[in-house]
């Protein structure tokens, strides 16, 4: 798209979750801002996940912005426990009622949700689901939406793939008992294992303790200093390439996460995976592969005997290839249209 040479838009996201390190997180951020700007709009505002806006409304009022973006990613799920899917649905009523401005969110899943959650999405002028299953479930409560693959699909280069590659790639889960036996089932066969987060501090206890410590000091600090805790620029992460490096020259990937596995597939590294807290990895492998069957929903005790296919190989087969190329390809160009669809919506 050409740039115009107009004021570019100004917009906010929300949720946004690069700040933790978590590599399949950075690369939605950076596929967003980077889709955001070909389109003439700039994100001034990032408003990190998990920190409830809602005391912060007069601040927000005052902002210089003409729309505003929710990252939704896995965020958006179980509102009967999960007070963030919430206070991220209740923006749309917000922007709409309180700020006058377009809302939108953007790559989501959604799960499990109320009748209050549901009236608040209805309140956002455009949103995208990630995969069929969540499009299917809000179409079943009368809600529109557009299909758009994970944007972390769209943050790896299409040329450059490994001529050869070795060993196996085991990542965590979000459920620790189950990154816990993930790690064990690695060290026992000699695969490689870390967690998919550029995490620096140490896992002694004490950095344990000290990571505690912070946490409870930040949360004096917001009390005595009750200001936003927005920032204008995007978080860097300067281990995700070499994380990308990593799983792209391995043989085979074993997760229990949901970014591992687009990424993985996104670079053509067979992946095995373990279900995640909402049913997303089966949804996306069904959209890609009309198949569940390199995700299971297994219990800790049952992870050596599934995972042993690795050692007979468990590559691709050429209809699973062409069925990602086909998937990617008709994601660019939905990507491009949701982009299409926001700029026109913000003129």
């Amino acid at each position: 798209m050409t740039q115009s040479s107009q004021r570019p838009k100004r917009v906010a996201i929300f949720n946004d979750t690069s700040p933790g390190g978590h590599y399949g997180c950075f690369a939605v951020m950076s596929v967003l801002v980077e889709q955001l700007r070909r389109q003439n709009i700039e994100p001034v505002i990032f408003w990190p996940c998990s920190h409830d806006w809602r005391q912060y409304k007069d601040q927000i009022k005052s902002w210089d912005i003409d729309g505003l973006i929710v990252n939704g990613e896995g965020s958006i799920h179980n509102t009967a426990t999960r007070e963030r899917a919430k206070f991220l649905t209740e923006l749309g009523p917000f922007c709409r009622e309180v700020l006058k401005i377009p809302s939108f969110i953007v790559n989501a899943s959604f799960y499990d949700l109320d009748e209050q959650a549901f009236r608040n999405l209805s309140a956002f002028d455009i949103i995208s689901t990630r995969e069929s299953k969540s499009q299917t479930y809000l179409r079943e409560h009368g809600l529109a939406s557009t299909l758009v693959p994970d944007f972390s699909f769209f943050s790896v280069p299409t040329t450059g793939l490994p001529n050869s590659r070795s060993g196996v790639f085991v990542t965590d889960s979000v459920f620790k008992d189950t990154t816990k036996a993930l790690s064990k089932l690695a060290n026992d066969y000699g695969f490689h294992f870390e967690v998919m987060k550029n995490t620096p501090e140490a896992r002694s206890q004490f950095g344990m303790n000290l990571k505690k410590i912070s946490r409870e000091f930040k949360k004096l600090l917001k009390k005595l200093d009750p200001r936003p805790p927005f920032y204008h620029e995007l978080a860097t992460n300067m281990e995700f390439d070499r994380f990308l490096d990593r799983l792209r020259s391995s043989e085979t990937v074993l997760t229990g996460r949901f970014h591992t596995t687009t990424l993985a597939i996104a670079t053509r590294t067979p992946v095995l995976a373990i279900e995640s807290n909402t049913p997303k990895i089966s949804a996306v492998l069904t959209d890609i592969f009309a198949s569940t069957e390199r995700v299971r929903p297994l219990k800790e005790a049952d992870l050596p005997d599934y995972f042993r296919k690795v050692a007979q190989g468990y590559d691709y087969s050429e209809d699973e290839l062409a069925a990602i190329d086909a998937y990617l390809s008709h994601g660019r160009t939905a990507l491009a249209g949701l982009f299409d669809s926001l700029a026109s919506t913000l003129r």
